[in-house]
């Protein structure tokens, strides 16, 4: 998607009106969650989905070198096998 330019106002209690369009395009419902990062001198609004998502793009690289399996899968068997011999 390239950029699209919308303008709004802060008011006087430091709230700022997300535009219309804008809450359409993101799917924004009232109350939604979103954070704010400050960036080079730049606000950003992401829905914490998008957060994790990003995440989960920067740590894909990383595998276990044994099995190719990711870290967290390798965890999650682990963990998975001393229940199993724990009787759990």
């Amino acid at each position: 998607m390239g950029d699209l330019l919308l303008r709004t106002k802060m008011g006087k209690d430091g709230r700022i009106v997300i535009p219309a369009k804008a809450r359409r395009l993101f799917g924004l419902e009232p109350k939604a969650a979103l954070t704010v990062r400050v960036s080079s001198r730049r606000l950003v609004l992401e829905k914490p989905l998008d957060q994790w998502e990003k995440l989960q793009k920067e740590l894909s690289h990383m595998s276990y070198p044994v099995t190719g399996r990711m870290i967290s899968e390798e965890l999650i068997a682990e963990r998975r096998a001393e229940a199993k011999r724990e009787g759990i």
